[in-house]
């Protein structure tokens, strides 16, 4: 068997990934995070799918390799089975299980290979599910550990093989068989055929129950049935005589409404010929009045009587205004002066002001701008006249101080050669030295030349042995030509310094001629040295700056001032001063401020003078107004209320009685239309003489009946209305009961046709019950008989287990125990006591574990079908002896079968190295 190789569209953080996979075994490499564990994991999905059951990220595996992008995980697997048949295997992976999709084709015909369970390929290829694939041919990092599960399928596998050489036979094949055939019959969903025999039992039981209770329903609705015919009969018979009965007493109230009517129309001719003689005390002339006329002249009358109290409020308020008028008038005349000013005197003023202070600004600045000019010209003088000595350097140009410094440079460099004469002889006693250093080391070089000449001599006539002669005097030869080369540049570099250094005569002459032109310069300016010179050209320089710096100064100070703007300014100055003040002595105040209260106080005073003269000429507007409102309204009542003479008390006494007299018809008015409201009800759209003619019939009738059954008619239309009611519902419970026995048993069987089904059906179920348990008691003799067995294949898989640990040990452990729980003792060679796997290393833990999953694989697939063993980081723990034994192992072990290790690590390359026919692939 042999993966081929993969396509990844989307696992995880993988994408668009293709691999091709080699026989034999296959290096992946890529450091941490690099998608390791992500292309392990896809390849393990492929075979078994992916879990989404646990909550923990890290072990659900759906939630941690589904893309973050949120689209589905999907990816091809390329196999080759035992067979040599080729499949290709395509999943899709959603949020949940039910969203996936798998398909496995043969690659050979391109049709679906329908023997292979799409869901699970790796059960049909390697034959053992996802727990025993993940304990045997796949290792985890950090997981080489082997723990028993409850289903245990492979110490179960085990078993098989130790009982008969197939694990495909035996104790697991028949347990599932049994197993399958008891689901059939029963099982925890309740599907199995004793199930379904019980559920339809039940079913019968409750129809047959539910039979029963439709016959006693039955015989009790038709007893219920005749009861309520026999009520309905009596109803009837209730009704008819209750309908006899109302029909008397209707007659007998048709007659008290005749009479009744006969008194309403009475009384109504009664209440018209009242309701006339109210009308002629209410005439005006030609009209009427009515509540309309009332309400105006209520409305007049008030509004006469408010008039008149306003008026007295008008003069009242007319008598303050003219006090408040006088006394701003008075107030006013106090601000004398103010009246000729203009409109913008404010603003004018308050500019002209602004204008003498900027003035009186530029001025002063002015006056410090010539003050500080002569401070800088006596300044100046001070400085010219401070030079003294130091005028002699103004003669000193440029191009002189720099033929002063280059000499001075010149005379320290020729001083320098003379003081280095010594230095001449150290040099040439030096180069002595090394010429005959030199020739040593050419004579050795000759020596080492002749002694390698006569080793090679000496070994191809003698000895082999002069050979070590020969590389003696090679050595050497080497020796002495590095070290004849160093002393040769080391030669060059003094012959160098000695050509440097020149010849001291001629330095001191020229010495002496430099230092003649120097001593002409220096006392052409009175100085001893250079020092001097040099002192005396910064102090000039200094001094010259500063009364340059001075100039420049005093000549910004002198542009700045200009005589003739100044004179302009003050007369400026003098003319604004002027206005100032004789707009200050017009107004006696003294300052712009006084000026501008003053100014507001005359202004508000001014405004509220006019504000009271408006209000004047207002009331008396209003008084006028106001004056004929109320004699058009006196005009108005007198002609109304027919008064000569207009007084508050005579008009509201007419119009009281008016209103009373109104008042007084209006509620008769009230009382006639009810009556004749009441006529017409009774008349019920009838004439009288009708009526009168049906009353002589009634009197007949009427003698036949007592007069107290006439009262009772509201009792009786109550009995007669209920009686009627429960003659309805009786009908209606009648037709129902009726429909119900009717159709009680339509979808209903017979009681004998029910209980002949359910009696064989329970032949049945005790027929499959004994199959049950007789399936049980074999089944339990089977486990009971598989423990025996579970027992005798341990030593095989010890003996194959320390096989495997002995060769990747280099020999060091070789005896184990295994037991049925995989625990692991192990036999330690050097003491003789068997060890638990507690007291050795990691790395010794790791070893052991490998060794037992190599050999559980073995001993389970064995030679027949090579199965592809995928690791990943598998040996981090291991050190490099460790390392290099295991790898080795897994070599030999990759030659007949495929193998695909992950690592992140270069030491497994760097062994892996010497191996040849390994696939590497670099992630």
């Amino acid at each position: 068997m042999m993966i081929k190789g993969l396509k990844i569209g989307r696992f995880g953080k993988l994408k668009d990934l293709k691999i091709h996979f080699h026989g034999g075994l296959n290096v992946i490499y890529g450091e941490n995070e690099a998608g390791k564990t992500t292309l392990q994991s896809f390849i393990k999905a492929m075979f078994y799918g992916m879990n989404s059951s646990k909550k923990n990220l890290r072990e659900n595996e759906r939630k941690r390799f589904l893309p973050w992008t949120g689209e589905d995980a999907e990816g091809e697997l390329y196999f080759q089975d035992d067979h040599q048949r080729e499949y290709f295997i395509k999943r899709r992976f959603g949020e949940k299980r039910k969203m996936d999709d798998a398909i496995v084709l043969d690659l050979i015909s391109g049709e679906e290979a329908s023997h292979i369970d799409a869901s699970q390929p790796g059960l049909s290829f390697f034959g053992i599910g996802e727990e025993a694939f993940e304990k045997t041919i796949f290792i985890k990092q950090l997981h080489c550990r082997v723990e028993r599960d409850k289903e245990d399928e492979i110490m179960k596998r085990l078993a098989n093989l130790q009982q008969t050489g197939d694990e495909d036979t035996s104790y697991y094949k028949a347990m599932g068989v049994l197993q399958q055939v008891k689901k059939d019959l029963t099982g925890q969903r309740k599907t199995g055929k004793l199930d379904e025999l019980k559920r339809c039992y039940d079913s019968l039981k409750e129809e047959l129950s539910k039979v029963n209770r439709l016959h006693e329903e039955n015989i009790e609705d038709r007893i219920k049935l005749n009861k309520l015919l026999e009520e309905r009969r009596t109803t009837k018979a209730e009704i008819v005589a209750l309908e006899k009965k109302r029909k008397q007493i209707r007659q007998l109230q048709r007659k008290k409404e005749y009479l009744a009517l006969c008194s309403y129309i009475d009384r109504i001719n009664a209440l018209s010929e009242e309701i006339e003689e109210k009308n002629k005390q209410l005439a005006q002339g030609d009209t009427i009045a009515d509540e309309g006329l009332i309400l105006d002249l209520k409305s007049k009358a008030r509004q006469w009587k408010e008039l008149r109290q306003q008026l007295s409020e008008l003069y009242g308020m007319l008598e303050t205004a003219k006090v408040r008028y006088e006394g701003k008038k008075d107030v006013l005349q106090s601000f004398e002066g103010y009246e000729d000013l203009e409109e913008d005197a404010e603003a004018r003023l308050a500019a002209v002001c602004q204008e003498c202070q900027q003035i009186e600004e530029k001025l002063q600045a002015w006056q410090q701008q010539k003050q500080e000019l002569a401070q800088l010209e006596a300044q100046w003088r001070d400085e010219q006249n401070s030079l003294g000595a130091l005028q002699k350097f103004e003669e000193v140009r440029p191009s002189m101080e720099m033929e002063v410094y280059d000499k001075e440079e010149q005379l320290k460099e020729l001083k320098h050669k003379i003081h280095g004469e010594t230095r001449r002889e150290n040099f040439q006693l030096k180069r002595d030295l090394l010429r005959n250093q030199m020739r040593t080391a050419s004579a050795i070089m000759i020596s080492a030349l002749l002694v390698t000449v006569g080793g090679l001599i000496g070994a191809f006539v003698f000895h082999a042995y002069f050979y070590a002669l020969s590389g003696f005097g090679l050595l050497l030869c080497s020796y002495g030509w590095i070290h004849r080369r160093k002393i040769a540049e080391g030669l060059k570099d003094v012959e160098r310094e000695i050509a440097v250094i020149g010849d001291e005569t001629l330095i001191m002459k020229e010495i002496e001629a430099i230092q003649k032109d120097l001593n002409e310069i220096y006392s052409r300016f009175g100085v001893e040295g250079f020092q001097e010179f040099r002192a005396g050209m910064m102090k000039y320089g200094e001094k010259r700056n500063r009364i340059e710096e001075l100039k420049v100064r005093m000549e910004d100070r002198r542009k700045n001032i200009n005589e003739e703007q100044i004179r302009n300014l003050e007369r400026t100055l003098e003319q604004r001063e002027g206005y100032v003040r004789n707009i200050y002595r017009q107004c006696r105040c003294s300052s712009l401020e006084e000026f501008r209260n003053n100014l507001r106080k005359y202004r508000s005073m001014l405004s509220e003078k006019e504000a009271a003269e408006r209000e004047l000429k207002d009331l008396g507007t209003r008084i006028k107004q106001m004056q004929d409102q109320i004699v058009e309204i006196e005009k108005d009542l007198g002609h109304r209320l027919d008064l000569q003479e207009i007084r508050e008390e005579k008009v509201e006494n007419c119009i009281e009685g008016l209103s009373k007299i109104l008042k007084d018809k209006n509620e008769l008015d009230k009382q006639r239309a009810s009556l004749e409201e009441a006529c017409k009800v009774l008349l019920k759209g009838r004439t009288l003489e009708d009526i009168r003619k049906e009353m002589e019939e009634i009197e007949e009738i009427a003698e036949m009946d007592s007069a107290e059954e006439l009262e009772k008619e509201e009792r009786l239309e109550e009995a007669l209305k209920g009686k009627q009611e429960r003659w309805i519902a009786l009908e209606k419970q009648i037709q129902d009961i009726e429909n119900l026995i009717q159709n009680r048993f339509a979808h209903s069987r017979g009681m004998a046709e029910i209980e002949e089904e359910m009696r064989i059906l329970e032949e049945r179920m005790a027929y499959y019950e004994e199959m049950a348990a007789a399936i049980d008691c074999t089944m339990e003799e089977m486990e009971n008989s598989f423990r025996e067995l579970q027992r005798s294949f341990g030593p095989r898989l010890n003996r194959k287990v320390g096989t495997i640990l002995s060769r990747i040990t280099n020999g060091k452990y070789e005896d184990l125990k295994i037991s049925e729980n995989y625990g692991v003792k192990i036999i330690d060679p050097v003491e003789d006591k068997v060890k638990d796997m507690d007291y050795f290393s990691n790395g010794t833990w790791d070893q052991i574990y490998f060794a037992m999953r190599m050999g559980i694989a073995d001993l389970i697939f064995g030679q027949k079908a090579a199965v592809p063993m995928i690791m990943d980081d598998a040996f981090v723990q291991y050190d490099d002896r460790r390392l290099e034994a295991v790898l080795h192992y897994l070599y030999e072990y990759g030659k007949n079968r495929q193998v695909i290790l992950f690592t992140c690590q270069k030491r497994e390359l760097e062994i892996l190295r010497k191996f040849e026919k390994i696939h590497y692939i670099d992630l």
